[in-house]
């Protein structure tokens, strides 16, 4: 064991981490075994502390070495989730050490699973391409243009229109964020059932849940109309894509055949997801999800860029918002608790006082709070040392991994400034 320790630590000896390397805890896009050795390598960290076991988030795609990175997610991955013909026998051996022993130190192990959309370079999304009348132009969302130009005025979330057209077939294809990322038509039940048996085989494999990825966006509404123009060139389709019709429909039956049939903690990302829209998801007769994150009291700063503002929210406007979401859920629906995540700017620059005088003080504060409301808590990587940052600093500030010291034999205490030292 000791052994295995010491040469999986120096593969993460003088790594140098770029702002594309999104992960949850350490990586680089192009080392499978470096993803796999920074998870073993955080199980020994943790076991050998003597802490509670804790769980181990962790993105699918990434485990496996995709070579190239779009926005934090794998772009040749099997619909975000590898499936298991694109497993590369050696990585799905390093993969199975990393649960093996995640579960011999007593922590569990999610997946991020991603089905709102594959990458472009996907098999089904090519074969769609190539072939109009064959069996996977249906897994996606295709349509003709109107006078000449895209279906309906919706923006993607990444820029731009979200809709790409395809000159070789003459249509429009969906994409919710980037044109790599086409979304998957769910009223397809063959795409259903192809979700669903990947995900059987994740569950068979022995992992213990899913962080599941937008996943209030896998129904839209059918009739594909203009959505509200509020600034710039583009209509949103939150009206028409968050929470659509079928959404509960397609997750009660996501729960009949896979969920329900193992013991797994699943926790959706939902967001403009309303208190009414979450006793359905996490309703307590389990029939969808356990949990779902909303995220309305992290984007309680008005203006054109929210969350990035300098603005420090209000706490007249931050409390209300955790009451409600405590109050209205008891005892019909469980709340996840998060501030920070990899979305999100550091949550003690945001909420609370970065200075070197008031951060340590201030993340504890923060942490008390949340620890202290009702509901599943959510740490994201960093969050326990106090770690600080604004869009104004960088996004590496934002989603810097955790950090070595240059010996590669345990996590670094310092920060990139080294003062990120926090005693707990």
């Amino acid at each position: 064991l000791e052994e295995e320790k010491r040469l999986f630590l120096q593969k993460a000896v003088h790594r140098r981490f770029q702002k594309n390397d999104i992960v949850f805890f350490e990586g680089d896009p192009g080392d499978a075994c470096f993803y796999i050795a920074s998870g073993l390598v955080r199980i020994f960290s943790i076991h050998d502390s003597g802490k509670e076991p804790v769980f181990f988030l962790r993105r699918a795609g990434e485990l496996f070495g995709i070579s190239e990175v779009l926005g934090g997610y794998p772009r040749k991955a099997n619909a975000q989730a590898i499936a298991p013909s694109e497993i590369h026998a050696v990585r799905g051996q390093d993969f199975d050490a990393l649960l093996a022993e995640a579960h011999a130190n007593g922590m569990k192990l999610i997946m991020d699973l991603v089905v709102n959309h594959t990458s472009d370079e996907h098999p089904w999304f090519q074969s769609s391409l190539r072939d109009p009348d064959g069996p996977c132009r249906d897994y996606y969302i295709w349509h003709k243009g109107r006078d000449g130009k895209e279906p309906n005025n919706w923006g993607a979330c990444f820029g731009g229109s979200a809709w790409e057209f395809d000159e070789r077939t003459g249509m429009y294809y969906l994409h919710c964020f980037s044109k790599k990322q086409p979304d998957l038509n769910w009223e397809n039940p063959k795409v259903r059932d192809a979700v669903f048996d990947m995900m059987t085989w994740w569950c068979d494999k022995g992992i213990d849940g899913f962080r599941m990825d937008v996943i209030s966006m896998i129904s839209k509404d059918p009739s594909y109309p203009d959505g509200p123009v509020t600034d710039g060139l583009y209509g949103s389709f939150s009206p028409y894509v968050c929470n659509g019709p079928h959404v509960h429909e397609y997750l009660q039956e996501m729960n009949r055949r896979v969920l329900s049939k193992y013991d797994l903690l699943t926790v959706g990302e939902a967001g403009g997801v309303t208190i009414e829209e979450a006793k359905k998801y996490a309703n307590k007769e389990q029939t969808e999800l356990n949990m779902v994150f909303q995220f309305e009291h992290v984007d309680c700063v008005p203006g054109p860029i929210g969350k990035w503002s300098d603005e420090k929210p209000k706490l007249s406007a931050f409390r209300p918002i955790l009451n409600k979401w405590q109050y209205e859920l008891e005892g019909k629906a469980w709340n996840s608790l998060f501030l920070d995540n990899h979305d999100q700017p550091r949550a003690v620059s945001r909420f609370a006082n970065d200075s070197e005088k008031y951060r340590v003080v201030s993340a504890k504060m923060l942490a008390t709070c949340l620890h202290m409301l009702k509901g599943t808590p959510y740490i994201y990587q960093g969050e326990e040392l106090g770690y600080w940052g604004t869009k104004s600093n960088g996004d590496e500030y934002v989603r810097t991994p955790i950090l070595w010291d240059k010996a590669g034999n345990e996590l670094a205490s310092g920060s990139l400034s080294g003062k990120i030292d926090m005693q707990m």
